[in-house]
C-alpha cells in the first residue's frame, strides 16, 4: 500500500472488516432460513425451536424471531403490514447473532 497514509489504511481495514462482518451475519441469517427463500418464516423457527433447548444462545435468538414475529403478526389484530423477517428486519432483531463469534 504504497503512497497512502496511515488514516487511508486503517479506513480501508476497517471498511474490509466491515464486509467480512456482514457476510458472516448473511451466512448466519441462512442457517435459520432452512427452505433458502430470503425469508425467516415462522415454519423455519418452529423448527429451530424444536430441535434447540431454550438455554442455547441460537435457540434463544430463534425464540427472540418467534417472539417478535408472534408479536406483530399474531398477537396485534391491528396490524396491518405482516413483518416479514427478510435479512434487514433479522439483522435489526438480532444485531450480532451468537454464531459471529463461531464464524470469525
Amino acid at each position: 500500500m504504497d503512497g497512502l497514509d496511515s488514516r487511508t489504511i486503517e479506513f480501508l481495514k476497517q471498511k474490509e472488516e466491515a464486509k467480512r462482518l456482514e457476510q458472516i451475519h448473511q451466512i448466519c441469517f441462512n442457517l435459520m432460513d432452512i427452505d433458502g427463500d430470503g425469508i425467516i418464516s415462522v415454519l423455519d423457527l418452529i423448527k429451530i425451536v424444536s430441535h434447540l433447548s431454550e438455554e442455547m444462545p441460537l435457540g434463544q435468538e430463534a425464540m427472540k424471531l418467534l417472539e417478535k414475529y408472534m408479536d406483530h403478526n399474531v398477537r396485534k389484530f391491528s396490524a396491518t403490514k405482516k413483518l416479514e423477517l427478510d435479512y434487514s428486519t433479522y439483522h435489526a432483531i438480532i444485531p450480532r447473532s451468537c454464531l459471529v463469534d463461531d464464524l470469525e
